[in-house]
C-alpha cells in the first residue's frame, strides 16, 4: 500500500480539509494572506492531518466535523513551527522553494507563524473537548520546549544519543503522536487503545525524523528540497554525527567537532567520506527501522481494518522515502 493508496481510503475528508486549511487563511490582511498560502502550498505531504483522519475512521468516528477541524488545527500548528524554525535557522529554502522568511524577511515570519497558532487554537476551542484541547496544548508547550532545547545545543559537541532523542521527541515527534490520538478521543476509546495510538505517533515520528537527520547528508537537493549540509551550517549535532563520534577514528572525530563548533561546510566532502567509511547512514537507518516496527507495534491492540493496515504501511513507507 502506497502513500497515494492510503490518501485515497480518506479521500473526501482530505479534500475537505485541504479546502478548510485555505478557507481559515482568507483575511483582509494582504501580508498574511500571502506568507500563509505560501508556506501552505509549498508541497507538504499533509502527513500529520492524514494521521488524524486514519485515526478517525480507524475508530468509526463519523458524528460531526471534528475530526476535520482537528486535522486542520494540527496543519496549522505544523506551519506555525515550521515558518519560526526557518526564522531560527536562517533558512533559505524549504521544500525547494525560498522560505518565508527569505521572501518576506524575519519579522512577517515570525508574525504568520503566531497566526497560525492562534487559528489552530480557534479551531481547538470550537471543538468543545477538554481532552482534546489539552492534548494539543501540551503538545504546543512540548514543542516549543524541544525547539529552545535544539536551539541551546547548537555548537555543543557533548550531546549524547539520549539527548539528541529526547530533543526529537519533543520537537517533531509529540505532534505526530497526538495527531493519532486524536481520532481516539473524540470516539471515546478505552485509555489503552488511545495511549497505544499515541505510541504508535511517537515512534512515528522519531523514525521520521531520523530519516530526515539522513537525508541531510545523502539527498540531492533539488529532491529534499533544501540544501545540504544544512544541519552541519547551523551546527547540529544529528544521529549520523553522533556516530561518527562515537565509531569513527580520531581524525574523523576532530573533523565533526569542529565543523560542529565553526558551524560551516567547509569539510563537508571529507565528513561525506567519513559517513560512508563509519556506515552512519546505515545506522542511523537502522535505527529508524527499529521505531518503525515499535510504531507498528503498539497497535497490536486496535481492532484489524483496513485503517490499521494503513497505519502499519505508512510507518513501513517513513524509511524508504527520499525527500
Amino acid at each position: 500500500m502506497d502513500l497515494t493508496h492510503i490518501q485515497q481510503l480518506v479521500a473526501d475528508d482530505f479534500v475537505s480539509v485541504n479546502q478548510m486549511i485555505k478557507d481559515n487563511l482568507s483575511t483582509n490582511i494582504g501580508l498574511i494572506d500571502d506568507v500563509s498560502q505560501h508556506i501552505i502550498d509549498s508541497g507538504g505531504k499533509r502527513l500529520r492531518p492524514l494521521l488524524v483522519l486514519l485515526g478517525a475512521k480507524l475508530f468509526s468516528y463519523d458524528q460531526d466535523d471534528r475530526h476535520l477541524k482537528l486535522a486542520v488545527a494540527v496543519e496549522y500548528f505544523h506551519t506555525a513551527t515550521l515558518l519560526h524554525d526557518d526564522v531560527v535557522d536562517e533558512s533559505q529554502l524549504r521544500r525547494g522553494k525560498p522560505t518565508a522568511n527569505a521572501q518576506w524577511g524575519n519579522k512577517p515570519s515570525i508574525l504568520v507563524g503566531d497566526y497560525l497558532f492562534t487559528q489552530a487554537f480557534q479551531l481547538l476551542i470550537a471543538c468543545r473537548d477538554l481532552s482534546v484541547i489539552a492534548t494539543l496544548t501540551e503538545a504546543a508547550n512540548t514543542i516549543t520546549c524541544g525547539e529552545t532545547r535544539q536551539l541551546m545545543n547548537a555548537h555543543n559537541c557533548q550531546i549524547t544519543l539520549e539527548d539528541y532523542l529526547s530533543v526529537i521527541t519533543d520537537k517533531t515527534a509529540v505532534l505526530f503522536a497526538s495527531a493519532t490520538s486524536l481520532g481516539g478521543i473524540l470516539a471515546k476509546r478505552p485509555p489503552a487503545e488511545i495511549e497505544a495510538m499515541y505510541q504508535y505517533g511517537l515512534q512515528l515520528g522519531k523514525a521520521f525524523q531520523l530519516v530526515d537527520d539522513a537525508l541531510d547528508y545523502e539527498a540531492q537537493s533539488d529532491i529534499i528540497g533544501k540544501n545540504i549540509g544544512d544541519d552541519l551550517a547551523e551546527g547540529k549535532l544529528t544521529l549520523p554525527l553522533i556516530h561518527i563520534l562515537k565509531h569513527g577514528d580520531a581524525q574523523q572525530q576532530q573533523l565533526i567537532r569542529q565543523s560542529i563548533q565553526q558551524g560551516n561546510l567547509t569539510h563537508l566532502p571529507d565528513i561525506l567520506t567519513a559517513l560512508k567509511a563509519t556506515n552512519a547512514i546505515e545506522q542511523t537507518y537502522q535505527q529508524a527501522n527499529q521505531m518503525v516496527n515499535q510504531a507498528i507495534e503498539a497497535l497490536a491492540i486496535i481492532p484489524d481494518s483496513i485503517y490499521r493496515q494503513a497505519l502499519v504501511a505508512l510507518a513501513q513507507l517513513t524509511t524508504s522515502r527520499n525527500h
